[in-house]
């Protein structure tokens, strides 16, 4: 019984959404809807898990153009990591490999 009432709380509904976000804005999209569905777990989920894809999609571009010696395009990169989490340790350590390497 508690626990139903608990669940009746929070909506499980699967949101209509593309298998992977593309970019920032998309995310941005789905961030939006996020926050007028706030009991939506299954979104909130989603939102989390895309966060982290993005976020690993960006740097790991940046180190493919850091390898190639694509300074400037390897930090684009690093900066689309930071737009989608400003705390980032891995886009701050990839920010200190870019300009160590730029001093080299």
């Amino acid at each position: 019984m508690l626990l139903s009432a608990c669940a009746s709380q929070f909506d499980f509904k699967a949101p209509t959404m593309a298998p992977d976000v593309r970019d920032e804005q998309e995310l941005h999209g789905f961030e939006e809807q996020q926050k007028i569905e706030p009991k939506n777990l299954v979104l909130k989920a989603y939102v989390a898990r895309q966060k982290e894809l993005l976020l690993r999609r960006f740097l790991d571009s940046a180190a493919t153009e850091l390898q190639k010696g694509n300074f400037d395009a390897a930090d684009q990169y690093i900066q689309r990591a930071f737009s989608v989490n400003p705390l980032s340790i891995g886009a701050k350590q990839g920010q200190e490999e870019i300009a160590a390497a730029r001093r080299h």
